[in-house]
């Protein structure tokens, strides 16, 4: 009873937050989208904490559930406060240079399509449940072996890019680039047709929850004509990826005899087992990883042991309470990596940084390199939902990455060219 009385007591922190937020702000926003995400997360851990399936949850308590809800509402600030109406115009890069990024999107995806497809049986494996569970990791084992050679190299760009391939689809889209769009669009395609035959629903679940941040940040900026056909477009796609989810899903749960019942237990653990898992043990799980999950890359570069991979971690950390094959949000793997101290300070650090960087000028002018960083930290709040999604040294590489690209399009309208682009 005081277990699902604590359940109740934290969904009523984020669906009350919600509902004051929209008083306030009036319209549905990025924030509002947030808000909203976590308070159905929320709802849905009360029925899974008392689910007959459930078995690994321990007694509740009060503090955790409050210490998750601010260190989240810390890190979602940047967003919350983001008034997008208030953008009077979006300052675009060069077009030639957003073409010739395009470009190499499009090529290094194919070139990655093209590369694993010989490797793939699709129908096979679609219509597989015991294949989709043991293709489940090989991405993320091929992500963890470095190899040479352009081909290689080119799938290495494709990673690279992957965090920001939704944003210049919708770019391509905005400046009525058709062939550029429609090559994108296959790119998308290609890492959906690869998520599907690994039964791989983390990439599918990034790239369906991509697109209301586009479309909220973007809606005010276009005719009504255009909004309503880009509207259906995304709609079109949202559906597309949620029969990508649903059919790995059922694929996951297929050979269980009470299958009903059991897939939409595995949807709410999916769902709501970060909250629970990081009530048990995000504040003491009996040591820490000492940045081996969220600085990986930095502890290679200081000469420390890294693991190269989640399984990895896993047998590395095999002494604490819960390992990286729970949820526990991208918070628990903060206070996992340094302590409940060090990992709030972390965080609002990383915090503090993101506020500079997407800081609106006077004129309501905001750059497209900003929305590169909004995009990042929109993604580390909602795909963190589940764990930090820039964790181990490959992530870590791209989140540098898209750090540089920023620069790269902040400093070329500066330096370089002076025409400036603008969508109304």
């Amino acid at each position: 009873m005081i277990n699902t009385s604590l359940l109740y007591f934290n969904f009523a922190l984020y669906s009350v937050t919600f509902i004051v937020y929209q008083c306030k702000k009036k319209y549905f926003s990025i924030g509002s989208f947030v808000l909203l995400f976590y308070a159905c997360l929320s709802l849905l851990a009360i029925p899974l904490f008392n689910s007959p399936f459930a078995k690994e949850f321990k007694d509740l308590s009060f503090f955790p559930f409050v210490y998750l809800y601010v260190a989240l509402m810390m890190c979602f600030s940047p967003l919350l406060q983001f008034k997008d109406r208030k953008v009077s115009s979006i300052k675009m890069p060069d077009s030639n240079i957003m073409n010739i990024i395009s470009v190499i999107i499009i090529i290094s995806f194919m070139v990655k399509f093209l590369t694993e497809l010989s490797s793939l049986s699709i129908d096979d494996t679609l219509l597989d449940p015991a294949a989709l569970a043991k293709n489940y990791y090989e991405r993320e084992r091929e992500a963890g072996e470095p190899s040479f050679g352009l081909s290689n190299a080119l799938r290495f760009m494709s990673t690279l890019f992957s965090p920001v391939l939704t944003l210049f689809f919708f770019y391509n889209i905005l400046v009525k680039n058709n062939l550029l769009s429609l090559g994108i669009a296959v790119s998308i395609a290609s890492c959906l047709i690869l998520s599907l035959s690994n039964g791989d629903r983390y990439y599918i679940f990034n790239l369906f929850m991509d697109i209301p941040f586009l479309f909220l940040l973007f809606r005010h900026k276009l005719d009504r004509i255009t909004r309503k056909r880009v509207g259906w477009a995304l709609a079109g796609v949202g559906s597309l990826l949620v029969v990508g989810l649903t059919t790995v899903t059922m694929g996951r749960f297929a050979n269980n005899k009470q299958q009903t019942e059991y897939l939409i237990y595995g949807l709410e653990t999916y769902a709501a087992q970060n909250f629970i898992f990081f009530n048990n043990y995000g504040l003491d799980a009996g040591g820490i990883r000492y940045g081996d999950n969220t600085a990986n890359l930095a502890r290679r570069i200081l000469g420390l042991k890294a693991s190269n991979d989640p399984r990895e971690g896993q047998l590395t950390y095999s002494h604490l309470k819960i390992d990286n094959s729970r949820f526990y949000t991208f918070v628990g793997d903060f206070t996992l990596d340094y302590g409940p101290v060090a990992g709030f300070l972390v965080l609002m650090l990383m915090t503090i940084f993101f506020w500079k960087i997407l800081r609106i000028k006077n004129n309501g002018e905001y750059k497209f390199n900003q929305i590169i960083i909004l995009l990042i930290l929109y993604q580390i709040c909602v795909q963190g939902f589940s764990l930090f999604p820039y964790s181990y040294w490959m992530a870590n590489i791209k989140l540098i990455f898209v750090f540089l690209l920023y620069l790269l399009l902040g400093s070329e309208k500066k330096i370089v060219f002076r025409r400036a682009h603008m969508i109304q």
